[in-house]
Order: C-alpha cells, then structure tokens, then sequence
C-alpha cells in the first residue's frame, strides 16, 4: 500500500487466476486480501 499512496493513486487494478474455492482455501488469494484490506478502491479483473 506504500506504493499507491506514493503515487497518489485513486484505484488499485489486479488480476486473478480464478482459482477454485478449495485452491484458494488451501493457497489462499492476494486479490481477496488486497480487497479486505485496502483503504483504496480495488478493480479485480478475471
């Protein structure tokens, strides 16, 4: 997050893989973090 504050950024774009609900249980997503705890806007893009 230091990286969209330094750039005074409005939106954080990500991509994901689309993974499973038992892949993700297991490995967990960086998309689904990110969006839990952002203080920014987050556009995901399958």
């Amino acid at each position: 997050m230091q990286v969209v504050s330094k750039h005074q950024a409005d939106l954080i774009v990500m991509g994901t893989k689309g993974l499973s609900a038992i892949a993700r249980v297991f490995l967990g997503s960086v998309s689904t973090r990110v969006v839990q705890h952002a203080n920014y806007s987050v556009l995901v893009v399958r």
